[in-house]
């Protein structure tokens, strides 16, 4: 009775999208009238509203209700991401499905004589390519593709290769984030090849063209590899990666000194003293003339300080809850390697973070500090994995050294404490400007 019930509050609202009783962007009737008008229970028009969100007919606003966004396409961008994770198909195969879709657009424009028309949009959008701004180079490169699948007009071909498309991009602009100026123009020139091709209504140079384009996206992100690349761990340093605890420092720093009769510091110059854990930071901020005597004393009392004040104003950044949890969904394991000491690390993991590390690891003794490999090699030993099937991610030198000393790849920040330009010219292997894009690297096989 339930299963046909949810059938048929189904079978009303498909026929209201058919005959255009609802249009799309308009309101859907609530759970509780479609319950009522139709005679079922509201657990039928529940799950029947929500296997049609779940396929994209609709979209459920928090607050606002269901409304019609004919987004049918989101259940074969649904389909494709499972088969990815149950190994059922594979980054090298998505390639070599999305290079001969774009032969097959091409093929098609040309057929329907539709190129000039195509030739003028692309141009258009590669106009905004900029050499200097990274981030229009690669909306620049995404609307690329768009126009063109666009310009065959067929809506058939646009929803089926849409999702295809959306799910290649994750992976192609964590690339275009990750590599040099050199690399990201020669990408830029494929793309005039592939136009200027169209433009001739030359099918073999279109097909050259193309071929080149994937060749130098392939290269860029050593395809033939990308499936040995996924970590088995990821180690999280602490403050300036998943914690902002800038502000807490700062004034744990500056009551102690106060408290002795010291100067206090700015914002910004504690962000210069931090790094190397606490007996560091404590050095920084005194006097350069002050005696161990003092040091210890300081040392001390700021311990016991920032232990009762660690959490007042630090905060998670955003985007960082959700890339552990989605490392989590997928299997790989996580961790907190920090110099901090580890009285402070051991609650600020666990109360910002409850549940989402295996383990947390602070200075402690017998062990070096980074840039020392101790402690990476230690949350190795404790997750029980090799540190080739690591991937450590910081935001400093200290973090590039400890990666570098230990063998182990890395992905640095550029939203912590060190400035970006800094980190470039220090060699850094990959740097990651969110945590959002931290996650399309990771899990999009870096």
């Amino acid at each position: 009775m339930e299963n046909r019930e949810y059938q048929k509050v189904l079978e009303y609202l498909l026929s209201l999208f058919e005959t255009g009783g609802i249009q799309i962007g308009e309101k859907l009737p609530t759970e509780r009238k479609l319950a009522e008008s139709l005679s079922v229970g509201r657990n039928s028009a529940r799950e029947a509203l929500k296997m049609l969100e779940n396929m994209g007919v609709i979209e459920s606003r928090q607050g606002s209700g269901n409304f019609f966004a004919g987004n049918l396409n989101k259940s074969i961008s649904l389909m494709l991401e499972w088969m990815l994770r149950f190994h059922q198909t594979n980054w090298t195969e998505i390639c070599a499905f999305r290079k001969n879709m774009d032969k097959a657009i091409c093929r098609a424009i040309l057929e329907e004589n539709k190129q000039d028309k195509a030739a003028v949009s692309l141009q258009k959008v590669l106009e905004n390519w900029s050499v200097q701004d990274i981030e229009k180079q690669i909306e620049a490169d995404r609307t690329f593709h768009r126009v063109l699948l666009a310009s065959t007009e067929n809506r058939l071909w646009i929803n089926l290769f849409s999702p295809v498309m959306e799910l290649y991009r994750k992976w192609v602009d964590a690339v275009l984030h990750r590599v040099n100026e050199a690399d990201r123009s020669q990408i830029f020139e494929s793309h005039k090849a592939i136009v200027a091709a169209l433009r001739a209504g030359d099918e073999a140079a279109l097909e050259f063209a193309i071929n080149r384009h994937y060749e130098l996206v392939e290269s860029t992100m050593a395809i033939s590899n990308s499936n040995k690349i996924r970590p088995k761990a990821v180690l999280f340093d602490m403050d300036g990666t998943i914690l902002n605890t800038l502000e807490d420092l700062r004034d744990s720093t500056n009551a102690v000194l106060q408290q002795f009769g010291y100067p206090t510091h700015t914002l910004e110059e504690i962000r210069t003293y931090v790094g190397n854990g606490i007996r560091k930071l404590v050095q920084r901020a005194l006097p350069i003339h002050h005696s161990l005597e003092e040091e210890e004393k300081v040392y001390d009392a700021f311990c016991t300080y920032y232990g009762a004040h660690s959490a007042e104003k630090t905060k998670a950044y955003e985007g960082i809850l959700p890339l552990l949890s989605s490392l989590r969904a997928e299997g790989i394991y996580t961790a907190v390697v920090s110099n901090k000491a580890d009285f402070a690390v051991q609650p600020l993991a666990e109360r910002y973070f409850p549940g989402l590390f295996d383990i947390a690891i602070g200075e402690r003794a017998g062990y070096e500090k980074k840039p020392a490999p101790d402690l990476l090699l230690l949350a190795c030993e404790k997750l029980g994995v090799e540190k080739e099937d690591i991937l450590y991610v910081g935001d400093s030198l200290v973090d590039l050294a400890a990666a570098r000393n230990t063998g182990v790849r890395h992905i640095l920040v550029t939203y912590g404490y060190e400035k970006e330009e800094v980190l470039r010219q220090a060699g850094a292997e990959a740097l990651a400007d969110s945590p959002k894009q931290l996650q399309e690297m990771i899990l999009g096989n870096m």
